[in-house]
């Protein structure tokens, strides 16, 4: 008899541990696939926003803090900058009149100079807040185009009544951000910009 009711058992067992391994399938397909569509919004955000608005750094606050033709810094700081970058990294800033003559040189030679500044700067004292603060904000918006088109899609073709108001919540918060999200970009790069260089300018 205990030899015929130790099969049943294993077998029971075997159900047991088939279903558990199932279930941590199910959740590790589930974990796959939110971090994968992370990474995918975080990369159409960098893209989006880096790119299209920010042209790889070249019109990023930090590039335009170090141009003459800017007025987003005083002029003495901006001359302390250039003298520091120089001292520090051997990077030339043009001054006005090469600035001038060539414009995107002289953004080139500044986005190498910030590069450099920021692995100077390192996380800093409040440098890593304020780019953690521009990175959320610019993967956000930069993701929300997706998550209009999924939310859209949501709207149209869920059809439980729970679903189209989850998807009309979200389409209603995510179409002003849309909008007023360009605004808050900027002002977060540009806070970021000045802690990066007020940090920069104190460290020896």
């Amino acid at each position: 008899m205990l030899t015929s009711i130790a099969p049943v058992e294993s077998y029971k067992d075997l159900f047991k541990y088939a279903e558990q391994f199932m279930l941590v399938g199910k959740l590790s397909l589930s974990a796959v696939l939110i971090i994968s569509f992370t990474s995918l919004v975080r990369e159409m955000g960098k893209s989006l926003v880096e790119k299209l608005i920010f042209k790889n750094g070249l019109r990023f606050p930090t590039t335009e803090m170090l141009l003459w033709k800017t007025r987003l810094i005083s002029k003495p700081q901006k001359e302390m900058l250039h003298r520091k970058i120089l001292e520090d990294f051997e990077i030339e800033l043009y001054d006005a009149e090469a600035e001038r003559d060539d414009e995107l040189e002289a953004r080139l030679r500044a986005r190498d100079a910030v590069s450099a500044i920021r692995h100077h700067v390192g996380d800093g004292k409040f440098t890593l807040q304020y780019n953690i603060r521009y990175g959320f904000w610019r993967n956000l918006v930069g993701g929300l185009p997706l998550g209009l088109i999924l939310g859209a899609s949501s709207l149209l073709c869920v059809e439980s009544e729970l679903g189209r108001i989850i998807s009309g919540v979200y389409l209603l918060v995510a179409i002003p951000l849309t909008v007023l999200g360009i605004p808050i970009i900027r002002s977060a790069s540009l806070d970021y910009a000045h802690y990066l260089f007020t940090e920069y300018g104190g460290k020896k």
